[in-house]
């Protein structure tokens, strides 16, 4: 059965013709999900980063991976703060690989799987399997490159336990 999230949702590109990455941008509203997923999309320098959905996002189970699709009117569409819905480079799904909990305050300098508060948890239910990854948005201008290294990091299993 599949969940409907408050979230965002792109297919990351780390490289110049790999896999798209799925990444799951939870948070509570006004912490930037959009303006963290715009700046995904149009900073890829191989203009292969696409967003799955904005705002709702149907999170289906698939064995033991999660997959991610758009649903409703805003498909294919993200919002701008302050303008509203525009159309950007856009896939129908993703196999999620990790989720990136935005949040006001800054997380402790190292991660570990017990930096999630009970807020955050909230605003994601609990997915198995799904690495959860505290992300402070203090600077939009470098958002794609942190996002993009710690793709890597998890992809190549350097995440602490």
């Amino acid at each position: 059965m599949p969940l409907t999230l408050h979230a965002t949702a792109v297919a990351l590109a780390l490289d110049r013709d790999g896999p798209l990455i799925g990444v799951l941008i939870t948070g509570v509203s006004g912490l930037g999900k959009s303006s963290l997923a715009i700046a995904l999309i149009e900073q890829c320098p191989w203009r292969r980063t696409a967003l799955v959905a904005d705002d709702v996002v149907e999170v289906t189970a698939v064995g033991n991976r999660w997959v991610a699709r758009a649903t409703g009117p805003m498909t294919g569409q993200i919002e701008v703060r302050g303008f509203g819905p525009v159309p950007v480079r856009a896939v129908k799904a993703a196999r999620l690989h990790f989720a990136l909990a935005v949040q006001a305050e800054r997380p402790p300098r190292l991660y570990t799987r017990q930096d999630m508060t009970p807020g955050q948890e909230a605003a994601m239910p609990p997915m198995a399997n799904l690495l959860r990854v505290p992300f402070w948005a203090e600077n939009a201008a470098i958002y794609h490159a942190r996002v993009r290294i710690i793709a890597r990091a998890i992809l190549a299993g350097q995440i602490p336990s």
